[in-house]
């Protein structure tokens, strides 16, 4: 848990506006308010209505049909965070247990093992 001594990540600017709202295979970190975001992020499944909060700022996009292959393999059955109404993991019993709480409360999550990051020439124009 070294990382939480490294703080919080500064937000990026926001290029996202109500006319682009954050779209399907967008990653972006969470946060909670202004500078919160740490080592939490998600992928956009489908276009959301998210984007007009300053912490609410992509980093990055899939590309090809293959990684959006894989997006739509995860398991979602959890649905969304509980504060959302879904029955996914609670955020704080994930920071303080791990996989100790994940693994046997959770069977059926997937775990992201490996990122592969392509040089800006090669990605796709958001």
């Amino acid at each position: 848990r070294s990382w939480r001594a490294e703080g919080t990540i500064k937000d990026d600017p926001q290029w996202l506006t109500g006319r682009k709202p954050m779209k399907r295979g967008y990653l972006s970190f969470a946060g909670s308010g202004v500078d919160s975001r740490s080592t939490e992020f998600f992928f956009a499944f489908r276009d959301l209505q998210l984007g007009g909060s300053p912490w609410e700022v992509p980093f990055a996009v899939l590309v090809g049909d293959q990684s959006y292959h894989t997006l739509d393999s995860f398991y979602v059955g959890y649905g969304d965070l509980p504060a959302f109404g879904g029955n996914a993991p609670k955020q704080g019993l994930i920071y303080n247990q791990g996989r100790t709480y994940l693994e046997p409360n959770f069977p059926d999550l997937d775990y992201i093992e490996r990122c592969d990051i392509l040089a800006a020439s090669t990605a796709l124009e958001w």
